[in-house]
């Protein structure tokens, strides 16, 4: 054994008290970072790993029902015998979207039921996952399985008690009108399943219990048995046929040609099963959920990392320096410079690969919370819990444990002897003021970095500090920001109080509206629709307000709300198409003529939920009157899709709300969020999570740099001592070096850590298109910044009991 390693291995039995603390501290640093990157990576799985267990048919064929101008017959008998004849084909198979009302505990629910024809369609829609109780048998009507929502919002579970009566087949016109009672057959079913499919997936933000047709996404699942026992006779929207093709995804081209021969007079859609489940709104925001999650994550790993390299690698680099004193003598017994830097580098990397071994075993600990619970890809993930990602861990580990042993070891080697530095103003000012000796000296060893033999960096220390502090504050500040957007829903476009609606006509969206008009607390209300319209070329989603009983809108962040030939545009939308308010656009209908307006303002953007395709930076925002140019001759047959509805100040929120309810069954609903908003909702404990990793480690650098401290200056202590400081005195000293550390971090760190976190979350609001309210919760602030101090002084008890047991005789007569 060289004598390199002979060294290493005496400092590391003679250090290894404090090596095992830093290990420790390297472990948790380097699992959380592991943990991050294997969470992002499962994340990103857990969405295509569902897709492909829940695989079903390998494409389908949806026509327009008979009762919708739709020439398809109504069991699509005839159809799908001819698409099973058609090229390539392998198997069809007949199911349906049947409207029903399901009845329990004294309780309806208006819901989309997925309803086979055929045997085996159910296994076509997909594989479900099957979260409690077993599938429904295919020859028995009154097996009913539903998803979660359905089951949560209707207490139900399985073995419960469900009655499904079935919108009739004449009814279909009606099928969305929540008041229209069904008359088709009916069954007394009984829950036998809650499953879950990727039709299920969809990210709802409708509150628990919520009956809003737009919002709500209720499936339940019915036998080919209770389409018999029915007759046919159930209002069906989008009947379709799953097709099984020889050339799998790859034959969905030829089978759309074929099918377009095949039925010139129908309008029949062929889709991919991917398309399918997008266009049916499965996909819609749910991959864009998952991104936003394994992003986050992943930067949630860098700055972990960053930590790591900032606080451990600190750490470490003062356990190596803490040798620099013994160089001389061993230079001078023939140890060369080479040899001294290959135990510095062996030392380190000792620390940091047990810390690299301890990671491991933490991120295998840490692999239940991702996906993050709540999140869409939780719902996605096929195996939650305990789970190793090797490729993570194999590649990780190795890489954590050379980089911050190198990040130690380098510097440490370089590192010159210290010289000293000038005494601390503060210290010498003080002990001016005549604060009692342990104070002033308690300071000047947090302080005064010392020189030769009692050099301690306790600068790093205190940067260690100052950053887990400013780290946390951020996250704070960028934590209450966002709560506070989630509870002013005016800053993502909601200016009104309640919306309702689901108007079948104009004749009925006039007489609701004047019915509404006279509830007792009703301010104002506008009407609200969206459509498709071009914008300079570009189709654009555009929301029309009518003002019924006075003007609600979402808000205006510049400028002015756009009068009779203007328009809004958000601010996606305003930087793709070039222009800012005061110049004009060219706005034109679907085979319309165009229209010149002028840009009056700059909109946040929401259609309270009734548009998914409304997001807060996309889209513009039009006077009801502009449809008199863009559609002359149609305005009087269409009806807005809801009311915006604004409450009188003072009125009674529940009770006027509770009012609108009765009015619009079903269709009432408060403020909702965009996907977007609620998509960093789902990661914003992230932040959080990872400033308190960082305190912990930032209390563990301080108090290794205490103990050091102590351990160095052992001649100070004892000098200190004879001098007349008993026992108290002494760990009076060190626990006013952890107090002035713990002053200094608060003092720099929380105002670093507000302009971070505010400089953060302006950028998130940028990206997020929302009105930019940062937001410093003070209270939350101020006590974590006192319970920090707190921490530090209860670190200090073991450098304090280390001072007190210094010997005075003996360490003076060895130094």
């Amino acid at each position: 054994m060289g004598s390199w390693a002979l060294l290493a291995r005496w400092r590391l039995r003679r250090d290894r008290r404090s090596a095992a603390v830093t290990a420790v501290l390297a472990g948790l640093a380097v699992g959380v970072v592991l943990a991050g990157l294997a969470g992002a990576r499962r994340a990103d799985a857990s969405l295509p790993a569902f897709l492909r267990y829940s695989t079903g048919a390998d494409a389908f064929v949806s026509f327009i029902p008979a009762g919708i101008d739709g020439g398809s017959s109504p069991d699509l008998a005839a159809e799908a015998a001819t698409v099973r004849s058609l090229p390539g084909v392998r198997g069809a198979r007949r199911f349906t979207n049947g409207v029903v009302v399901a009845t329990a505990r004294a309780r309806s629910w208006r819901v989309l039921s997925w309803t086979a024809i055929d045997r085996g369609a159910a296994a076509a829609i997909g594989r479900p996952r099957v979260l409690a109780g077993r599938l429904p048998h295919e020859g028995d009507a009154t097996e009913v399985a539903v998803d979660e929502e359905l089951a949560r919002d209707a207490g139900l579970r399985v073995g419960s008690r469900l009655r499904v009566r079935a919108m009739a087949r004449d009814q279909l016109d009606q099928a969305g009108d929540i008041a229209t009672a069904p008359s088709g057959p009916s069954v007394e079913g009984t829950v036998v399943a809650i499953v879950r499919l990727p039709l299920d997936l969809r990210d709802l933000r409708a509150p628990a219990g919520l009956q809003n047709a737009y919002l709500t996404h209720y499936n339940l699942y019915l036998t080919p048995a209770f389409w018999d026992m029915a007759g046919g006779d159930v209002a069906s929207y989008n009947p379709t046929i799953a097709v099984d093709l020889s050339r799998g995804a790859a034959g969905v081209p030829a089978l759309a040609d074929a099918v377009r021969k095949a039925f010139p007079d129908e309008v029949a859609t062929v889709d991919s099963r991917a398309d399918f489940l997008t266009f049916s709104g499965t996909l819609r925001g749910v991959d864009r959920s998952v991104s936003l999650q394994s992003g986050a994550l992943r930067i949630f790993a860098l700055a972990a990392a960053l930590a790591a390299l900032l606080l451990v690698g600190q750490t470490l680099g003062r356990q190596l320096l803490a040798h620099a004193e013994d160089e001389r003598a061993l230079r001078a017994v023939g140890m060369s410079p080479t040899g001294l830097r290959a135990a510095l580098l062996a030392q380190a990397g000792v620390v940091a690969g047990a810390g690299a071994a301890i990671g491991v075993v933490v991120a295998v600990a840490l692999s239940p919370l991702a996906p993050l619970p709540g999140s869409t890809a939780r719902l996605a993930e096929l195996h939650p819990g305990l789970h190793a990602d090797w490729t993570v861990l194999a590649a990780g580990a190795p890489v954590a444990a050379t980089v911050l042993a190198l990040a130690a070891a380098v510097p440490a080697a370089r590192r010159r002897r210290s010289t000293g530095s000038p005494p601390s103003r503060l210290a010498s000012r003080l002990a001016g003021a005549g604060l009692p000796v342990p104070a002033v000296v308690g300071a000047r060893f947090a302080l005064e970095p010392g020189r030769g033999r009692t050099a301690v960096p306790v600068r790093s220390a205190a940067a260690a500090a100052t950053g887990a502090v400013a780290f946390v504050v951020g996250a704070a500040v960028f934590a209450g920001s966002l709560a506070g957007l989630r509870a002013t829903p005016s800053r993502y476009g909601v200016t009104w109080s309640v919306s309702a609606g689901a108007m079948s006509s104009p004749d009925d969206a006039a007489e609701r509206g004047r019915r509404l008009a006279a509830v007792p607390g009703v301010d104002a209300f506008s009407g609200l629709a969206t459509n498709v319209m071009s914008v300079n070329g570009r189709p654009v989603i555009s929301v029309f307000i009518r003002p019924d009983h006075g003007w609600v809108a979402p808000r205006i962040v510049a400028g002015r709300h756009p009068g009779l030939g203007e328009i809004a545009l958000a601010k996606d939308t305003m930087a793709a198409l070039g222009v800012g308010v005061g110049q004009t656009v060219t706005v034109a209908a679907e085979g319309g003529a165009p229209v010149r307006m002028r840009v009056a303002g700059r909109v946040v953007l929401n259609a309270a939920g009734i548009d998914p395709a409304v997001k807060p930076a996309e889209g513009v925002l039009l006077p009801w009157s502009a449809l008199d140019r863009l559609v002359p001759g149609q305005v009087d047959g269409l009806a807005p899709q809801s009311f915006l509805v604004r409450l009188a100040p003072g009125a009674d929120h529940d009770r006027v709300q509770a009012a609108v309810a009765r009015l619009f069954p079903g269709s009432t609903s408060p403020a909702i969020e965009p996907d977007s908003v609620a998509n960093l909702g789902d990661v914003a404990a992230l932040p959080l999570a990872l400033g308190l990793v960082l305190a912990v480690i930032g209390l563990g650098t301080v108090g290794h740099a205490m103990v050091s401290a102590v351990r160095r200056r052992r001649r100070d202590v004892a000098v200190l001592k004879c001098l007349g400081l008993d026992g108290g005195q002494v760990r009076a000293t060190v626990a006013f070096q952890a107090l002035t550390f713990g002053l200094l971090a608060v003092a720099v760190g929380l105002p670093l850590g507000v302009a971070g976190g505010r400089a953060a979350w302006s950028v998130a609001a940028s990206q997020l298109a929302v009105v930019n309210r940062p937001v410093v919760p003070a209270l939350p602030v101020a006590v974590g910044a006192l319970a920090f101090v707190a921490a530090v002084l209860v670190l200090a008890a073991v450098p304090g009991r280390l001072a007190r047991k210094v010997g005075a005789a003996a360490v003076l007569r060895t130094e």
